[in-house]
């Protein structure tokens, strides 16, 4: 409360506005220890904003030159939560929107508390204080105290502004009194009458008749004399409005009062606007009023009391009007909660919007009835009313508690089947999960926290996520009803999970952007291992272990695409067993096989772990050497001839000897004729033909 206190007299010091704020941001800056404290100002028109004070403390880099003229259209979402919520508190910005998040970014900070600068209503800027160093959790405290201070300013300012105004009467007011919207009269400090403008002339009488009359004669009621007085001696302004008439003229105004200089001598200034229109308009919004089928009620916000409510509102609450009119609203217990006027109450206070507000309220008879509150400020008479509709949802909210019991069974149907289940918020990236979607990849909900879509990237296997990313992209779209996605996921253990996710967008914005979106997620990583066992069946042959020829063609297309795209040298050997037939009829079959699986761990061992072999067919094989020309593929090939030909094999107690023939190819050769697989084929076959007619146990 110091702080506070301290705050409130350096603000009503008579000093220079600047001056003072920056002692205060001083002061609630070395009080909350924070890296910074600042006021940003809003342009006329609300499109742009401007860093106009700024504290730092010690160490942390000042940002007020970076930080001007900056257009709302880049962080959009400000203004929004500001208005919808009347503060920004967040201990870490990265659960902010992600247009805001950019902007904090830059000038690295990790928490904020945000307020905004209210002015007759308007938001005309913000108070913020930021934390460079850490993620912070701010205190109800520290935020009451920015709260506070931020509606101190918000009420300088003000003041401030008028001040401004005043400056401008006193250095052009001939010109400007005789433009002013309304009658304007300049009396001494008794109230007598020293100029009236032009407009006080064509509406009144010529100034001739008035000057010297005293102002207290006939614009004002005596019995609010004194609080006029009261009023303009601390130096505020005197606002209200009245009947007034001034010699025979009578209409209803609005009515300024407040003291100033006119000529370098202290006077008070009186503007008198005519509103004969705007009553006329009061009086078609009051027919509207008594005539609107919803319940509405006008309220005064200082004393909660009831100043009217219309015949709809009797009739849906069963009220009689002498049991509302006059009366407090606390007292009346027209809420089932009397917090929620003071809800209402603080809203406005803050400059919030009134609407969607959810209330409980209570009819004459006992019942409670649910509904959404509206509201709008309007000011008659110097008094501040609150006009209020009420929107009876009492059957939306039983159908949702309808919606909510079916959606408990869903609950229950997803839990039976074991599903982890994900909620996304679009605008701000939070996430909601069960405990099944944590449980899957070895974690609990509690640990993830906070959740949000970052929370699932940081597991997810990089080009999975890209993936992913594309089928989110396509729903988004709508070219597909639904997003499906696998992917694999980082289990706390270190393996990786894979996943079957699907989804579904359910809310979108009138513009037909994705606001929320809903799905499940089921641990598919048991099928994946059965598909790849299948998988490995379909391409691999079942004696040597070595892939198979449908599978080897297919790999060698897709060799051919890439090295037409980027040149990437490679060659293909095709190779045959010598007098294989020989084996089979001296030896038997089963010696056969043996041969052949013994020659394929010896192809295969001889190679580079990133060669492919394949069996081809009977006793011939074929291999890709990848980053290989024909030269250099056919010395590999060589080198495993020699290793072959000292090679003993042993079956059955019989010593056997092997040797091969083979051709080899390599892409550049049928650049020419398209790189296919058959002609890059077909030239190693040709090659393999002339080594077994030259005398086999040979490479060409």
């Amino acid at each position: 409360m110091t702080v506070i206190n301290e705050i409130a007299m350096k603000f009503i010091e008579n000093s220079d506005f600047n001056e003072k704020v920056n002692d205060v941001l001083e002061m609630i800056g070395e009080s909350l220890n924070v890296c910074r404290i600042y006021i940003f100002l809003d342009s006329l028109d609300g499109s742009t904003t401007s860093n106009t004070h700024e504290w730092c403390n010690e160490g942390v880099i000042p940002q007020i030159d970076n930080l001007q003229d900056l257009d709302y259209k880049q962080f959009s979402s400000w203004k929004k939560m500001l208005d919808i919520q009347g503060k920004i508190v967040e201990h870490d910005i990265h659960n902010l929107p992600k247009d805001v998040v950019e902007i904090l970014s830059i000038q690295e900070i990790k928490s904020i508390v945000v307020f905004p600068v209210i002015v007759e209503g308007n938001q005309v800027g913000f108070v913020g204080v930021d934390e460079c160093s850490k993620n912070r959790f701010w205190t109800e405290k520290e935020i009451d105290l920015v709260s506070t201070v931020a509606f101190m300013i918000s009420s300088t300012y003000e003041r401030e502004l008028e001040r401004n105004l005043l400056k401008v009467y006193e250095s052009n007011f001939k010109s400007f009194f005789n433009s002013v919207d309304g009658m304007l009269l300049i009396s001494d400090e008794e109230g007598k009458v020293i100029y009236v403008n032009k407009k006080f002339c064509e509406k009144i009488c010529a100034s001739k008749e008035i000057l010297g009359k005293s102002i207290f004669e006939f614009p004002l009621d005596k019995s609010k004399l004194e609080k006029v007085m009261d009023t303009i001696s601390s130096g505020d302004i005197y606002k209200s409005e009245l009947v007034v008439e001034i010699k025979k003229i009578k209409f209803a105004a609005k009515i300024k009062i407040w003291k100033g200089e006119y000529n370098g001598d202290s006077c008070i200034f009186t503007v008198l606007k005519n509103i004969e229109h705007e009553k006329e308009l009061e009086n078609k919004f009051l027919k509207i009023f008594r005539n609107n089928p919803a319940p509405m009620a006008i309220t005064d916000i200082e004393d909660y009391l009831f100043v009217d409510v219309n015949d709809s509102f009797l009739q849906s609450l069963g009220y009689a009007r002498e049991d509302i009119i006059g009366k407090n609203v606390r007292k009346v217990k027209i809420f089932k909660d009397n917090v929620s006027y003071e809800s209402v109450k603080k809203q406005i206070l803050n400059g919030v919007e009134i609407k969607n507000i959810s209330v409980r309220v209570n009819k004459s008879d006992g019942t409670v009835i649910d509904g959404i509150l509206f509201g709008e400020i309007i000011i008659s008479d110097g008094r501040q009313l609150l006009v209020s509709v009420f929107v009876d949802v009492s059957e939306q909210v039983n159908l949702y508690k309808v919606v909510n019991e079916q959606k408990l069974r869903l609950e229950h149907i997803i839990d039976s089947i074991r599903a982890g289940t994900w909620e996304w918020d679009l605008i701000t990236d939070k996430m909601i999960i069960n405990d099944k979607w944590a449980e899957i990849i070895g974690y609990t909900v509690e640990e993830l926290s906070p959740i949000t879509i970052n929370t699932w990237k940081k597991f997810v296997q990089m080009d999975d996520y890209v993936k992913a990313q594309i089928l989110f992209n396509e729903h988004f779209d709508r070219v597909t009803e639904f997003y499906e996605a696998e992917f694999r996921m980082r289990h706390r253990s270190g393996n990786w999970i894979w996943i079957l996710s699907k989804g579904k967008v359910t809310h979108w914005s009138e513009d037909g952007k994705p606001l929320r979106m809903f799905g499940t997620h089921t641990d598919i990583t048991e099928l994946k291992l059965m598909q790849q066992q299948i998988r490995e069946v379909s391409i691999k042959d079942s004696l040597t272990g070595l892939y198979n020829r449908r599978y080897f063609i297919e790999y060698l297309s897709h060799m051919l695409e890439e090295y037409n795209r980027e040149k990437n040298d490679f060659s293909i050997a095709l190779v045959d067993i010598d007098h294989f037939k020989k084996v089979n009829d001296n030896y038997g079959h089963l010696c056969g096989d043996y041969i052949l699986k013994e020659f394929s761990d010896i192809l295969v061992d001889s190679l580079r772990s990133y060669d492919i072999v394949a069996r081809y067919g009977g006793e011939e094989f074929i291999v890709i050497c990848k980053n290989s020309n024909r030269e250099n593929s056919v010395n590999i090939m060589r080198r495993i001839l020699a290793r072959l030909r000292e090679h003993t094999f042993v079956y059955d107690g019989k010593e056997i000897r092997i040797t091969f023939s083979a051709g080899v190819a390599d892409a550049d050769e049928v650049l020419h004729k398209g790189a296919s697989v058959e002609s890059i084929i077909d030239i190693a076959d040709q090659r393999l033909y002339q080594a077994k007619n030259s005398g086999r146990d040979m490479i060409i």
